[in-house]
């Protein structure tokens, strides 16, 4: 299992031994097209998150120009090129072979990137180039050690999320950081899990109720610090071993071995099976050459000041790379 890995080095060397392989949210090439390689979280990564927030910025908000900060690491870099500047390019008309229904919907569209340093804790240059570019939308991925001091940086600079839409995905999101933000960070968007793992549970029915309950009191008992449920990663750990042991509780109820081989087979054959924490799976049904990708639908939310407030629970965007070569490098 790895919630998130830079570069999927590992992957070969442990599906060549017959091990399969369970990841979070996919940023590299081998995320994607490893056989016996799972990704079960809502968006499946960078392919179904990202194009998420193109589409919502391009659909949604109609914007025209989207600023595009980028974290400045290998994976970064691919999710930026191949699920940020590529799927803006198929709205525009601009990659040959797309098959979504949108391609070329959007011919006016308009993209530039910026390449966030993950060192450099003066983010005020980035900030400043942002907004001499005069976006309608920004949308960034990254961890919240990132995503926050780029927006306070903008703040500084004279920036706010009621005259431009911000939209982060929820591997951004931090609760904390969120509400010392204050008025700052109202009216952020978010793309990814639903969140409502950690909302209070009295507000929420049925499925939701029921998983954000267990979450809350056992991942705690288990050893969670209280301050960390907020956290995007920590839910989506705690679902992506939700999701193993949903699995191999199908196999032992049909008498079957739990085992890395029984284990396996049980995600490949996945068809809208349930998945805690998130909308069902359908490994079976991965969108090539993303063929990895078990769950490429997101949900929207906006932070209100104090939760993230649903917007949108099932959007779905990764038909915009679906059967296009995998980008590894910008283009201009």
């Amino acid at each position: 299992m790895s919630t998130l890995n830079q570069f999927g080095t590992h992957m070969q060397i442990l599906r060549g031994a017959g091990i399969p392989v369970m990841v979070g949210s996919a940023v590299s090439v081998p995320d994607y097209t490893t056989e016996g390689v799972y990704a079960v979280l809502p968006g499946g990564g960078c392919a179904g998150t990202l194009t998420g927030m193109v589409k919502y910025a391009a659909e949604e908000l109609k914007a025209k120009r989207i600023a595009v900060p980028y974290y400045d690491i290998p994976s970064g870099v691919l999710c930026y090129a191949d699920s940020e500047q590529k799927p803006i390019d198929v709205l525009k008309g601009d990659v040959e072979g797309a098959k979504a229904a949108d391609a070329g919907k959007y011919p006016d569209l308009e993209r530039q990137g910026f390449a966030v340093p993950p060192t450099d804790p003066d983010l005020t240059s980035i900030a400043n180039q942002i907004l001499a570019y005069k976006p309608d939308a920004i949308i960034f991925s990254g961890p919240s050690t990132s995503c926050f001091p780029l927006l306070a940086a903008l703040n500084q600079v004279g920036y706010k999320v009621a005259d431009i839409p911000f939209i982060m995905t929820t591997s951004c999101f931090n609760g904390a950081s969120a509400k010392d933000a204050g008025d700052n960070a109202k009216g952020l968007y978010f793309v990814g899990s639903s969140a409502y793992l950690a909302s209070d549970p009295a507000t929420l029915e049925g499925k939701q109720a029921t998983e954000a309950t267990l979450y809350q009191k056992e991942a705690v008992a288990n050893g969670l610090k209280q301050e960390f449920l907020t956290r995007g990663f920590a839910q989506a750990g705690w679902s992506l071993v939700m999701s193993m042991v949903q699995r191999a509780g199908e196999v032992a109820a049909s008498d079957g071995k739990v085992d890395g081989k029984t284990l396996s087979e049980a995600f490949a054959k996945t068809k809208d099976a349930p998945q805690f924490g998130g909308t069902p799976i359908s490994c079976s049904e991965a969108p090539a050459p993303y063929v990895t990708l078990c769950n490429t639908h997101v949900a929207v939310t906006q932070w209100d000041g104090s939760t993230q407030q649903p917007v949108i629970d099932d959007y779905y965007a990764a038909d915009l790379v679906e059967g296009t070569p995998i980008r590894t490098q910008p283009l201009p």
